[in-house]
């Protein structure tokens, strides 16, 4: 009972870095560089409002359930699960090894923070890199699934997010300045 809650509180302890890391702007590059000041939440609304007119988009076509937004929050939670299990096995398994971070990028199409920060920084950090590596790699700019269900053949799809996504961005009525 003991080790349960030990586990429950660990987890709880992860989820609150990971929320209080997600009003930061996000540590992916490429996200700065396309929407300066992008935090994770906002990151995440953009993402979740695609896939929402994605899912009515469907309905309306037919399709009697949600897909997009069911899958992509699953997927989302996944990486949240994995991301401080995988930190621990490439900082046991690699030993800051340059050959097997290579292996690990590779296997991953380059969605892992850099090798310092993966190596030589602190356990959530590394993670809440690696999460945001992932989740970017995964919803920035998603071609989306095949599907005969809507013209253009592909569904689930999301565009890259614009300074507009940013929150700094926008006044208290939501709107664009």
């Amino acid at each position: 009972m003991l080790g349960l809650a030990a586990l429950l509180a660990g987890m709880l302890y992860v989820g609150g870095y990971f929320y209080m890391k997600s009003g930061e702007p996000m540590t992916v590059a490429e996200s700065q560089q396309r929407a300066p000041g992008l935090t994770f939440r906002d990151f995440w609304a953009s993402r979740v409002e695609q896939a929402r007119d994605w899912d009515e988009k469907l309905s309306e076509a037919g399709v009697p359930r949600k897909v997009c937004e069911p899958t992509m929050t699953g997927l989302t939670i996944w990486r949240s699960l994995i991301a401080v299990p995988f930190v621990v096995q490439s900082r046991l398994v690699g030993q800051g090894s340059v050959e097997y971070y290579d292996k690990v990028r590779v296997a991953n199409n380059n969605a892992v923070p850099n090798m310092d920060l993966l190596y030589n920084s602190p356990l959530l950090d590394a993670a809440w890199a690696t999460f945001e590596e992932g989740s970017w790699w995964q919803f920035a700019n998603d071609p989306g699934t095949p599907s005969n269900k809507v013209p253009g053949g592909r569904i689930c799809k999301n565009t890259y997010p614009t300074p507009a996504d940013v929150s700094a961005n926008r006044d208290a009525a939501d709107a664009m300045p």
